[in-house]
């Protein structure tokens, strides 16, 4: 399941992360764009550790255009380089430093699926705390695109119903429904049908949203 997990994300990543253009931050260091330039080499044939590296070495220089840049990406290269401790330092870092850089958001989102694949409930939560604050807020379409497809597969494939029926007493009642689909499907995969109409019964009795999803699972069972 893990390798699994880790292929369709990397897949998700190639569509829609990609390289991002370097952005003007201030003062012109050229051994930074020399190291850089490497490091996207590096990034490009897929030596995501070396390339890791390099940002970092990137960033080591005096405060410059491509300090932020270099932070952002090194982040990335571990992630895809599935050193998910490291990346989730240099997300951690990059979004301190940086909290209204153009890059935030994508930091933000990469830190979530970190959190999420952890066996760590408190991990899960704030990682699932995480997507559905961009979910609601964010106005990169492209972005807010692929953090919901993200959210929905882990909320249908990964997480257990049983950590999903605890989140869902805290989680905003808007995304109530989200996760109650995502507990449905899990049960339904497992054959609890008699589980899975329990709890939607317990859900609709709180005057939980229904949706086509839901009403479906009613029909069903």
């Amino acid at each position: 399941m893990r390798k699994y997990i880790q292929r369709f994300f990397l897949f998700v990543a190639c569509l829609s992360i990609g390289i991002p253009a370097m952005y003007a931050q201030g003062n012109v260091d050229e051994r930074a764009r020399e190291l850089v330039s490497l490091a996207r080499k590096y990034y490009n044939t897929k030596n995501y550790l070396d390339a890791a590296m390099t940002f970092e070495l990137a960033m080591q220089r005096p405060l410059n255009d491509l300090s932020s840049f270099s932070a952002y990406m090194s982040g990335l290269s571990y992630y895809r380089a599935n050193e998910k401790d490291k990346a989730h330092k240099s997300f951690d870092l990059f979004i301190k430093q940086n909290p209204y850089s153009s890059y935030s958001e994508d930091a933000h989102y990469h830190r979530g699926l970190i959190l999420m694949e952890s066996s760590h409930v408190t991990d899960k939560e704030k990682g699932l705390d995480e997507m559905f604050k961009l979910i609601k807020n964010s106005k990169n379409f492209r972005l807010k695109a692929d953090v919901e497809q993200s959210t929905r597969f882990f909320l249908a494939n990964v997480f257990d119903p049983s950590f999903l029926d605890l989140y869902s007493v805290f989680v905003q009642k808007e995304f109530q429904s989200w996760v109650m689909e995502g507990m449905c499907q899990q049960y339904d995969k497992q054959g609890e049908g008699f589980k899975l109409l329990e709890k939607l019964n317990e859900y609709r009795e709180k005057g939980g949203q229904m949706t086509p999803m839901l009403y479906s699972f009613c029909l069903l069972y």
